[in-house]
């Protein structure tokens, strides 16, 4: 809380920050000061996350909350929220059927909608119980979906991390060099494009250790 509020001194409007502090008041109980908190960071970013984030359960019960949510939302794509968060709720009981059930429903709700990082979340959210469930096919075939999306927003940083994780899971999962080395290859280019060398050494890490090559051997052959 201190740490949040001295925060707000350098950026008041931060939508992080005062979200945070929204989740920090609900947890404490403050339920009038958590929704300030929200209200405030809903003035730049939509606060979809709000209507499923269990931090903001006791938020949710306020009669403003939903007038708030109204204010941002149709009613399509509030549907489509709730359907999101029944589908986490299953996925926390372990019910992958009705988690899956849940996630399509959301995702058929907001497919024309421009929410892409909210259709990013959900789809990869689809591909990690495919992955839990050992559909290594499905798995991929969302995580792709999940890429488009942040393609779609211009999301380097989320579409490296992709990336980098794909290149992993080709390998490690299949033995398929021909899709993983072009999948480090394509993380290790958005990071440096992003000027990130933690991820660039982590990435180069991953690729000697994953695929038995010299990391940074082949990402210098692969830029000649």
């Amino acid at each position: 809380e201190a740490y949040l509020l001295e925060a707000l001194k350098i950026d008041a409007n931060d939508s992080s920050i005062n979200y945070n502090l929204a989740c920090v008041y609900s947890l404490l109980n403050d339920i009038e000061k958590s929704f300030y908190y929200l209200e405030k960071s809903s003035k730049k970013s939509p606060p979809f996350a709000a209507i499923y984030d269990l931090d903001l359960s006791n938020v949710r019960e306020l009669p403003k909350f939903n007038l708030l949510m109204k204010s941002y939302f149709t009613d399509k794509e509030l549907s489509a929220f709730q359907n999101y968060k029944k589908g986490l709720d299953y996925e926390r009981q372990e019910d992958n059927k009705n988690a899956i059930k849940f996630h399509k429903k959301a995702i058929k709700l907001l497919k024309k909608s421009n929410y892409h990082s909210m259709l990013a979340e959900i789809h990869e959210g689809l591909a990690l119980i495919y992955f839990d469930l050992g559909k290594n096919s499905k798995y991929f075939k969302e995580m792709k979906k999940v890429m488009k999306y942040f393609e779609k927003n211009g999301d380097k940083e989320e579409l490296a991390r992709c990336y980098h994780h794909l290149g992993y899971w080709y390998y490690s999962l299949n033995k398929d060099y021909k899709k993983s080395v072009p999948s480090y290859y394509r993380a290790l280019e958005l990071y440096k494009e992003l000027q990130d060398s933690v991820k660039i050494a982590e990435t180069l890490s991953s690729f000697s250790l994953t695929t038995n090559i010299k990391g940074m051997d082949v990402y210098k052959d692969g830029k000649e």
